[in-house]
């Protein structure tokens, strides 16, 4: 991801796609798309037994070199869920921590 998307520079927000975490294969078609922004969800789409393979392609795919000037967001589950830390934890860029 560039930099400038890292600092926060968030430009118009006029469509925003939603991305199954668990379905790695539409992460790069999702980055191709025409929307301004794209949301990965680890909550709702997600079913639970397949929550912590969605948090490893999320966190694998957060690591990896992408530029993209979309917003990027990401859907974790509440926070009174067994979830929420690992989701928050899949959620931080490595170069934050």
């Amino acid at each position: 991801m560039s930099e400038a998307s890292r600092e926060g520079r968030i430009g118009i927000m006029r469509s925003k796609l939603f991305v199954p975490a668990d379905r790695p294969v539409l992460f790069s078609k999702a980055l191709a798309s025409t929307t301004d922004a794209i949301c990965f969800d680890l909550e709702d789409s997600v079913l639970p037994a397949q929550k912590a393979q969605a948090r490893s392609h999320l966190g694998e795919f957060l690591a990896s070199e992408f530029d993209t000037r979309k917003v990027i967001l990401i859907r974790v589950n509440h926070v009174g869920s067994a979830y929420f830390v690992e989701d928050l934890s899949a959620a931080v860029w490595p170069s934050v921590t």
